[in-house]
């Protein structure tokens, strides 16, 4: 079998196995059609694969073969002290072999292991038991569940709830209640960071806390969307607009910075 890295003329494959994955985002919203899923798919490919640091593999070949890629994780290897990446797409068909998908698998710890990250994790589809099997043959363990909720916007909304509050945007002034909020909330919590032994059970903790914080300033966002006097002015990461010294620049500097320096 040929396992190789991943290459910018795979453009092809990329599209061919787009097509048939079988486990696309959104696969369950029946409001959108297959077309769309896979245009969402594709979007979500070319946003992993602009990452300048990302590894990425390509175990066999045709509607056999599997690509597999990953990237390390700046921030949470900043965070946790530990060097931490996430594999970010295992794109195939219904025709590959498990152990076509195994050998990507592997290829991508190899690369991991190669660029000294020491902590990988991957999230897959729970209907997706080939990529279960694979990865617990690899030595991953399931830490975490997630659960996504829809309903169909034609339907009756559900039943509002009694009102608790007003909905406002967010101000600098109001990041220390949420902080505090953030704080009870998740006190005792048992996450999938508590429950990893490698990492600190002390940072565990802090987690929540400090991706409330930077999540307040924007930071975590995946995309920040200026909008000035009715149409977008700029759009980027926190980084890539502080970095074009802009309308969002200027913002971020009047608001978190200012109010830091006082």
């Amino acid at each position: 079998m040929t396992v190789r890295p991943l290459r910018a003329d795979d453009d092809r494959l990329i599209d061919r196995l787009i097509h048939l994955y079988e486990f696309k985002p959104y696969r369950d919203y029946r409001v959108w059609s297959k077309a769309l899923q896979r245009a969402i798919l594709r979007k979500e490919v070319d946003r992993v694969l602009s990452n300048q640091d990302h590894l990425g593999v390509v175990a066999g070949d045709g509607d056999d073969a599997v690509i597999g890629v990953c990237r390390p994780l700046a921030w949470d290897t900043s965070f946790f002290g530990v060097p931490m990446g996430r594999v970010e797409l295992l794109l195939r068909g219904p025709a590959c072999a498990a152990g076509t998908l195994s050998e990507a698998v592997n290829a991508l710890l190899q690369q991991a292991r190669a660029q000294t990250i020491k902590h990988l994790a991957v999230r897959v589809d729970i209907a997706d038991m080939q990529a279960v099997a694979a990865l617990e043959d690899a030595g991953f363990r399931l830490m975490d569940g997630l659960v996504t909720y829809f309903t169909h916007p034609r339907r009756e909304p559900p039943t509002p709830v009694r009102e608790v509050g007003r909905v406002r945007p967010l101000t600098p002034g109001d990041v220390d209640s949420v902080l505090a909020i953030t704080r009870e909330a998740y006190q005792g919590f048992r996450g999938r960071f508590h429950l990893d032994p490698h990492l600190p059970a002390a940072r565990s903790d802090e987690f929540y806390i400090e991706w409330a914080r930077q999540c307040c300033a924007g930071r975590m966002a995946d995309r920040v969307v200026v909008v000035h006097k009715g149409r977008i002015a700029e759009q980027g990461t926190h980084d890539d607009l502080l970095a074009r010294a802009g309308i969002y620049a200027k913002l971020y500097e009047l608001q978190y910075v200012g109010e830091s320096a006082a």
